[in-house]
């Protein structure tokens, strides 16, 4: 078990089964909001169908879940999926560190490039991704988002 390094005692572990529904929850409270702002919309079909529990890193304090981080590597890139965290937990660090936890994985792969996207309405995203050195690659402006790496 992994320790994040930001002054709370937080630990990361792979998802498990007992995990599914507070990573559903936690997804569908945080972003349904945003996925309904697209034509899109938010669908539970949808994301049962890409719901992929061995790709998800669990993000706990106490050795309870407050969120967790999604990625995966495809054609010499690290995707990152989702960063997601309960309330409370946000603007303390979490966010950076995983970052930094994410970039070592790609460079242990002698991966040089980590991808993802954005809801441009989702200001908190929009503002990590430039503090931890993301640039916007590409307007997505059917899905109101931006492709930042």
């Amino acid at each position: 078990m992994k320790k994040l390094q930001i002054g709370l005692e937080l630990s990361i572990r792979q998802c498990e089964e007992e995990d599914t529904y507070f990573v559903h929850d936690l997804m569908k409270n945080q972003m349904k909001e945003y996925f309904e702002s697209i034509s899109e919309g938010w669908s539970e079909e949808k994301y049962w169908r890409g719901y992929a529990p061995e790709r998800i890193t669990i993000i706990e304090h106490e050795k309870k879940p407050v969120g967790f981080f999604d990625y995966e590597i495809r054609n010499d890139e690290l995707y990152m999926h989702n960063l997601q965290l309960i309330p409370g937990y946000h603007r303390k660090g979490i966010g950076r560190e995983v970052v930094s936890y994410v970039k070592e994985i790609a460079c242990d792969a002698h991966i040089h490039k980590i991808i993802g996207k954005v809801f441009k309405t989702n200001k908190e995203s929009c503002n990590l991704s430039k503090r931890v050195g993301c640039t916007i690659q590409k307007d997505l402006v059917e899905e109101d988002s931006y492709l930042v790496r």
